[in-house]
């Protein structure tokens, strides 16, 4: 392998662990990207990625986004409807997509966190 070849495979095995570090964690920003140690077996770059969280959800719940049928928050995580905040008397959304994740659950409980707070400090 040429050393023009070994540093297009470096710069592409940096390329895709950055974009994958992106969609697999919304909130981050990827950082620098370097590699780290080629793994000869597998012919595969272990890469390292610096990540920061971004803590920034909107504090008023009427610049989100809603769901057209049950006017419940659409998931800042995938954009869909999980009828989360809808009261349990409340008849289930005919939108509600059945597909929460883990970044769904945790940007929901961020969202709760974040607005329980500012309803506290307004008291």
């Amino acid at each position: 392998m040429t050393e023009n070849q070994h540093d297009a495979e470096t710069e592409q095995a940096c390329r895709r662990a950055a974009h994958q570090a992106a969609l697999d964690m919304p909130y981050v920003e990827v950082g620098e990207v370097r590699p780290y140690q080629y793994h000869y077996p597998s012919g595969r770059w272990y890469v390292e990625v610096d990540l920061q969280l971004v803590p920034e959800i909107p504090l008023n719940w009427t610049t989100l986004p809603y769901c057209p049928a049950c006017e419940s928050v659409l998931c800042g995580a995938c954009g869909h409807c999980h009828g989360l905040d809808l009261l349990l008397s409340r008849p289930e959304c005919p939108g509600d997509n059945d597909d929460m994740g883990r970044d769904c659950a945790a940007w929901y409980q961020a969202l709760k966190a974040v607005v329980t707070v500012q309803r506290m400090s307004e008291e």
